[in-house]
């Protein structure tokens, strides 16, 4: 198994810093580390889930003084080439503000471009604000990207996420159920009408 609590940084996940249109990076939104010795005036998780106290770490993204759409991406080291197990992906994650943040789960083939990422997992804001579980299936030889979507800075907000896992099991059940999700059969299947999607 793979995990990061963030209690020493960031382990093999990294900011992927994209942009939009012609606007300078400095804007670019990123995700941050947050409690333990950061210090900031951001709206953010009282806790950690880890320890469930003030000194544990995570990772969050904050929607001051940015634009309604604006979005992180937090992206991970390429899952191994093992079709005969189920990639299984578990975080925890806190969705505080407007309905229109929001958080995702993606898959970038390693063979391909930004611009083909596979949707796995999507979940809006409006819920509880505290720390919930969300697991979902992931495609093989491919990248996990967390890609936070903050609404309008009239109303504060922010997603946050924690312990991180990445396990290989014979079953991996989406969780919550209410998350979209694109179903395990659909990764293991191919119409070859687009290659490009294709896991063979």
């Amino acid at each position: 198994d793979r995990h990061c609590d963030f209690e020493d940084g960031w382990c093999s996940w990294q900011n992927f810093v994209t942009g939009r249109g012609n606007r300078p990076k400095g804007n670019r939104l990123s995700w941050m580390l947050g409690g333990g010795t950061v210090k900031t005036t951001l709206l953010k998780p009282r806790r950690d889930h880890t320890f469930g106290n003030g000194t544990g770490s995570y990772i969050f993204v904050s929607n001051f003084e940015r634009i309604n759409g604006d979005q992180a991406e937090l992206i991970g080291e390429s899952l191994p080439m093992n079709r005969k197990i189920t990639q299984c992906v578990e975080f925890w994650y806190q969705i505080a503000g407007h309905s229109d943040t929001n958080l995702k789960v993606r898959a970038l083939p390693t063979t391909q471009g930004y611009r083909l990422q596979m949707p796995l997992w999507t979940q809006g804001g409006g819920g509880p604000v505290t720390w919930l579980l969300g697991r979902v299936a992931a495609p093989h030889d491919s990248r996990l990207i967390f890609q936070a979507t903050v609404g309008p800075a009239s109303t504060p907000a922010y997603v946050a996420l924690d312990d991180i896992t990445i396990k290989e099991t014979d079953l991996c059940e989406t969780f919550p159920k209410t998350a979209d999700a694109l179903p395990v059969v659909d990764l293991l299947s191919c119409s070859f009408k687009h290659p490009h999607l294709c896991h063979w």
